[in-house]
């Protein structure tokens, strides 16, 4: 695990260092940026092709997502949908041929464990994300 660079989540604009769910949604807006920020519909798209391919019950919804991120919802997301997000991330990143393997991204368990602590009002400031491994290059999502 590593340290979090700045995040990219549109959150509240009076940031409570000291919020666990604010501070678990900058980890997963964080996981998104990894892999180029692919827009909403796009993370729909592919959590739709995992359910249609039995790799998933939880699908992603543009909506959702959307909400999540900028800050409209203000609770910690159920675990399905985390472990939907970080899989659907994953899946982009083997599919878009990132120069990094897609448990560079972190494990089920290291991201579990993050949001058990988020949901039992813990904040960590730890990534489950490997930096190291993913370097600090910006990555864009294909056109």
């Amino acid at each position: 695990m590593s340290q979090v660079p700045p995040s990219e989540w549109r959150g509240p604009k009076h940031r409570k260092d000291d919020d666990p769910v604010q501070t678990f949604m900058e980890h997963l807006a964080k996981l998104i940026s990894v892999v180029g920020k692919p827009s909403a519909n796009r993370m729909a798209k592919v959590s739709d092709q995992r359910q249609r391919t039995g790799k998933t019950h939880t699908v992603i919804t543009r909506s959702n997502l959307d909400d999540y991120l900028r800050g409209k919802r203000i609770k910690l997301p159920d675990w399905p949908l985390v472990l939907e997000v970080l899989m659907t991330c994953k899946e982009i990143a083997i599919k878009d041929n990132f120069p990094f393997g897609p448990d560079a991204l972190g494990t089920e368990a290291q991201w579990h464990r993050l949001w058990e602590s988020a949901r039992q009002g813990r904040v960590v400031n730890e990534s489950p994300i490997d930096f190291e491994e993913i370097g600090d290059r910006p990555h864009q999502e294909p056109t």
